[in-house]
C-alpha cells in the first residue's frame, strides 16, 4: 500500500466506482425481472436472460457463453439445464468435433427476446423522455428563480 496522498483518493474513487457499478447491475436486474414478470414469465431470472442474449444466431459453445454472459462454471451448467427444461435452448454436438456442444436459442427464446427488447425499449425511451422533461422543467425553474433574485421589487411610496 502506498502512502502517497493520491493513492487514498484513487482507492476512494475505485470503491465508489465499484459501488455504483454494483448499484447499476442491481437496477438492471430489477428492471429485467419486472419486465419478465410483466410478460408472464415466472420461470426465468435475469441471469437466464443474460445467457439467452449471449447466444449468437449461429449458436454458441459453453466456452463462448462463459466469456460473453459473465456466468461461469457450475452456475452456467445449472442455468443451461433450466433453459433447456423450459424449451428456451437446444443443445447439439458440433459436427466436426463431438467434444463441443453448441447451444442454440429456440423459437420461444427468440420471441421472448424480441418482445422484451421491443417493450423494454419503449419503456426506457418513455422514462428517458420523462427525465428530459424533468431536467427541462428544472432548468426553467432555476432560470426563473435566478431571474426573480435579480429583480428589484418596486418601492412603496
Amino acid at each position: 500500500m502506498s502512502n502517497h496522498p493520491d493513492s487514498h483518493h484513487a482507492r476512494s474513487n475505485l470503491l465508489e466506482f465499484a459501488k455504483e457499478t454494483n448499484r447499476a447491475q442491481r437496477c438492471y436486474e430489477n428492471f429485467l425481472q419486472s419486465e419478465l414478470t410483466r410478460c408472464g414469465i415466472f420461470n426465468l431470472a435475469p441471469a437466464h436472460f443474460q445467457i439467452l442474449v449471449a447466444i449468437t444466431e449461429a449458436g454458441s459453445t459453453v466456452k463462448n457463453l462463459m466469456a460473453n454472459s459473465g456466468v461461469h462454471g457450475s452456475n452456467l451448467s445449472y442455468y443451461l439445464k433450466h433453459l433447456e427444461k423450459y424449451d428456451y435452448i437446444l443443445r447439439a454436438n458440433a459436427r466436426d468435433d463431438q467434444r463441443y456442444v453448441f447451444i442454440k436459442q429456440t423459437k420461444k427464446a427468440k420471441a421472448l427476446i424480441a418482445d422484451l427488447s421491443r417493450d423494454a425499449s419503449r419503456r426506457v425511451e418513455a422514462a428517458w423522455n420523462e427525465l428530459e422533461d424533468k431536467n427541462a422543467l428544472h432548468d426553467v425553474l432555476v432560470k426563473i428563480s435566478l431571474g426573480l433574485a435579480t429583480i428589484t421589487p418596486p418601492r412603496r411610496t
